[in-house]
């Protein structure tokens, strides 16, 4: 005899049939199967009614004896897998209760998640960090960026007037923002300077960049998405110089200026001694090769060109010319060309032993 019987009261009844075989003679008890939920392959349980397949219920527990658990559902009561939102990477993990997925995990936050646990940036270089697992509790300017991101904090403090450069290295994985803001945490912070897209061309033109010149004071910088699935992670370029006070280069063009009545601050190796000068500032996103000339009609001085990088002083000097043998406006005008690092970089339009005046600086490549 072979029976499938389910538990409870018809335990008692499977028993009762093994005894009557027992005593009977020509009869054998060959198998008994319990199932837990009464339901017997006849087609019928112990009790004579009719079978009701067994349903798969979300336990991690392979309910209907098919070798699958918790098919019916999203996922396996339990389970964890790896996820991705946007450029982060992270892990989920299947609701016990519902087997579906619960949100994806990034870990901890990271310890400059606000602004009171801002980290220190102090000597020129690239800082690592990511927005993956930080909260969204700063946002920008509207007219910056839409908002919504997760954000990371740092912090510099400025002791003299200075020209800070800032940019994320970030390839092309996401779109960032960067704002420069000023004061204290506890006190309120005033916003300075919001950019976002500042490097077309390169990283699919999401990366940003700021290059300001700013007077004593303590300053924050935030990282920031520019919209809620912007997150990822990053190299912070952080860059400072004090080289008084430079103007800023946003291209290429023609910028017309004087040298006269400025300071004498720098000298090159190939002249500028005892002529003062003016300071031009810019940032690159990636190297590139810039020229810069003088050779023109409305420059009426014996000038001196020089790139420098962000070590301003002589010891920064790229390249250098006094007088362009081969512009046709005569001697006296230069030119100067060089490949240029990614990051700060400066010009400097400077006068041959004393000289000084008008010029126009005509600049290309950037």
């Amino acid at each position: 005899m072979s029976r499938r019987s389910s538990s409870g009261p018809t335990l008692r009844v499977a028993a009762a049939l093994v005894a009557a075989c027992a005593a009977s003679s020509g009869c054998w008890v060959e198998e008994v199967h319990i199932e837990p939920d009464g339901w017997a392959p006849d087609g019928r349980d112990a009790d004579g009614a009719a079978d009701v397949p067994p349903v798969e219920r979300c336990n991690g527990v392979d309910d209907d004896g098919d070798g699958a658990t918790d098919e019916d559902f999203e996922c396996v009561a339990g389970a964890e897998d790896a996820c991705a939102e946007g450029s982060c990477a992270g892990t989920r993990t299947c609701d016990p209760t519902s087997c579906s997925w619960g949100p994806c995990d990034f870990g901890p936050p990271p310890a400059n998640d606000t602004c009171a646990g801002a980290l220190e940036l102090t000597v020129s270089g690239e800082y690592a960090g990511t927005t993956c697992a930080a909260a969204n509790d700063h946002e920008p300017p509207a007219a910056c960026a839409g908002g919504g991101g997760r954000d990371v904090w740092y912090r510099f403090v400025v002791t003299e007037r200075e020209t800070v450069y800032l940019d994320t290295v970030d390839g092309e994985t996401w779109n960032s923002v960067l704002q420069i803001r000023w004061g204290d945490c506890r006190g309120g912070l005033s916003p300075v300077v919001c950019a976002d897209d500042q490097c077309p061309g390169v990283s699919g033109g999401r990366r940003s960049q700021l290059l300001e010149v700013l007077d004593p004071g303590t300053y924050h910088v935030v990282v920031d998405g520019a919209a809620a699935a912007e997150a990822g992670a990053f190299r912070l370029r952080f860059q400072r110089a004090s080289c008084g006070d430079p103007r800023p280069l946003t291209g290429s063009g023609n910028f017309d200026g004087t040298t006269a009545g400025r300071e004498d601050r720098w000298a090159g190796s190939c002249g500028g001694e005892s002529s003062p000068e003016v300071f031009y500032a810019f940032g690159l996103c990636e190297p590139r090769t810039v020229t810069a000339s003088t050779c023109t009609p409305m420059s009426g001085f014996d000038s001196v060109l020089a790139f420098l990088g962000p070590a301003c002083g002589a010891t920064g000097e790229l390249a250098c010319n006094d007088d362009d043998a081969a512009c046709r406006y005569g001697t006296g005008r230069s030119t100067v060309q060089a490949d240029l690092p990614a990051g700060l970089n400066f010009l400097v339009v400077d006068g041959h032993r004393g000289a000084s005046g008008a010029y126009r600086l005509v600049v290309t490549g950037l």
